[in-house]
């Protein structure tokens, strides 16, 4: 009985290490996803005491929005809607900051609206020479 079971082990070992080599792994990841996700970080939040004593030209005004569509969805914030800002300046190429102007948070009619509370961050897409 003991020499079956050690039989059916080795067996079993043998036909799953070998069924390792011939697999190919794939996902739904994009690799382009990750190099997006990064390219934020190019784009600085500034103020206008940064800004004292740089030279800078203004692309764009530019919003950055966070919604809640569902009850059951997070609750809008601040904080997505200063990334969407960010994301916002990175279509323009030559952006390297933003500045931030005022981020106003709005609860909707939930007949209404296609967000039921929203955070909208405005500002304005920047190319820093430093």
């Amino acid at each position: 009985m003991k020499n079956k079971k050690i039989l059916i082990l080795a067996i079993s070992a043998t036909l799953g290490l070998s069924s390792c080599g011939s697999y190919t792994f794939k996902t739904n990841l994009d690799p382009q996803n990750f190099v997006d996700y990064y390219k934020i970080s190019t784009v600085k939040i500034v103020d206008n005491a940064y800004l004292e004593d740089k030279p800078y030209i203004v692309l764009a005004n530019i919003k950055g929005l966070s919604c809640q569509m569902q009850k059951r969805d997070m609750i809008a914030n601040e904080t997505d809607a200063r990334i969407a800002l960010r994301q916002e300046a990175l279509k323009y190429s030559q952006a390297n900051a933003v500045l931030l102007g005022k981020c106003i948070r709005i609860k909707h009619d939930e007949a209404d609206a296609a967000c039921l509370e929203s955070v909208t961050c405005y500002g304005q897409a920047l190319r820093i020479d430093e």
